[in-house]
């Protein structure tokens, strides 16, 4: 399983009146949204970046389903607080890889902290969770290479640590004149040891004490990328707004402003002019509903330029569609929630309910999660987190949305198709 691997491992109406349309996603307060200056057209809702960050993210109830998911993904010590039936916030189950596209695995632990304001030097390395206990101290010198020239008494944690394994007693007289590496040498063995070993313990040492390593970015530090988010808030992580990321979420040069021209229930099939798709190594590919689908609930986009993308598709998450790559992908059978990406590919935008009746719609925002190495880029996962609740819409509202790259090869049909409607 994966987790053996990982140590290498328009207007909005107030989200409260939608429990009916989708109780999945009913649960919590909407993400705070500004309205996006367009020019010409009325103004949408986005989200507002500068507001939102890890620790006011809107909570999940954690259900099997998502229990078994994680299963694949996190560690057992991430999941043990993890009680099917509790609510637990984003940063509980999202990885730093979920951010990979925000850019935080370019980040130091000195530049989170620098940014929201912490002291790193009064964090420990305990408070770090896993993303400190699972480094060895081979892992610890493919990162730190100067580490190697350090005599042991200057890094105190792989001293006591050394005396741990190494049953050595007299390592601490020699600690002054033998330096980590020449300890490596001679106990070529201790290079697999962990810091876990040292357990409590390491509630015990500052960041400092390992020279280098608060300066390291993320993506140096092996096996970041499958540690939970929440571990890095001891550095300040859960206080950054998004916008403070280096690729802060925003909406994308080629976006496109819609209006949401019909809700369109379960009686309507082969819808074949999507906008709405999965992401896959190819990019983001829309992704037509047709008679492979019993039901195929969409919105249809009129685009405020008209021509070309008027009447459009957007599916609903009910839809699924190819999505992930890389082994991540194949862990979920490489499908997921149709959805767009007017912001990147940070998250997916979905539609989550869709009331045919009072042409309404509700609209998440999903995640995934991602892993990459220094030697192995093991892809992502489809965007399969459970929906973060963003925006109820109706008819006629504005709705932001890009063109998938494949969308110019579904013109011919929907021509055709639209004619007999």
């Amino acid at each position: 399983m994966f987790r053996h691997i990982l140590p290498l491992t328009a207007l909005a109406i107030p989200l409260v009146a939608i429990a009916i349309l989708n109780p999945h996603i009913a649960y919590a307060q909407s993400l705070s949204k500004v309205a996006q200056n367009t020019g010409n057209v009325q103004s949408p809702q986005i989200p507002d970046f500068t507001r939102i960050s890890l620790e006011n993210l809107p909570q999940v109830p954690v259900t099997p389903q998502l229990r078994q998911q994680l299963s694949q993904i996190l560690s057992p010590s991430a999941l043990n607080n993890l009680t099917v039936g509790s609510l637990v916030s984003p940063d509980r189950y999202l990885t730093v890889g979920s951010f990979q596209s925000m850019g935080l695995e370019q980040m130091s632990l000195q530049a989170i902290a620098d940014k929201s304001g912490v002291a790193i030097g009064n964090v420990s390395l305990g408070q770090l969770g896993d993303l400190a206990s699972q480094l060895t101290i081979s892992s610890l010198l493919r990162s730190l290479p100067d580490l190697s020239n350090q005599p042991l008494s200057q890094v105190k944690p792989i001293l006591d640590l050394a005396l741990q394994q190494t049953g050595v007693a007299n390592l601490a007289s020699l600690g002054s004149e033998l330096t980590v590496g020449q300890l490596v040498n001679a106990f070529p063995e201790f290079g697999n040891s962990s810091l876990s070993s040292l357990g409590s313990q390491l509630n015990t040492y500052s960041l400092d004490a390992i020279p280098g390593f608060a300066q390291l970015p993320l993506a140096n530090i092996e096996g970041a990328s499958s540690v939970l988010l929440s571990n890095l808030n001891a550095a300040g992580l859960g206080k950054l707004s998004l916008s403070q990321f280096p690729n802060a979420p925003t909406l994308l040069p080629n976006v496109h402003f819609g209006i949401v021209d019909i809700a369109l229930g379960t009686k309507e099939k082969n819808r074949v002019n999507p906008i709405s798709g999965g992401m896959t190594a190819s990019g983001f590919q829309a992704v037509a509903c047709d008679d492979s689908y019993a039901e195929c609930p969409h919105i249809e986009v009129t685009d405020f330029l008209g021509g070309y993308y008027t009447g459009k598709q957007w599916m609903t998450a009910a839809q699924k569609v190819p999505d992930g790559y890389g082994f991540l992908g194949g862990l979920f059978g490489n499908r997921g929630p149709a959805g767009n990406h007017p912001f990147g590919d940070a998250f997916r935008v979905t539609i989550e309910s869709l009331d045919e009746a009072s042409g309404t719609v509700t609209l998440g925002l999903r995640f995934r999660w991602c892993q990459r190495g220094w030697f192995v880029d093991l892809g992502c996962t489809p965007y399969i987190t459970p929906p973060l609740p963003f925006l109820v819409l109706r008819e006629k509202n504005t709705i932001p949305y890009v063109v998938p790259s494949n969308a110019t090869a579904n013109l011919s049909l929907s021509t055709t198709k639209n004619k007999n409607k």
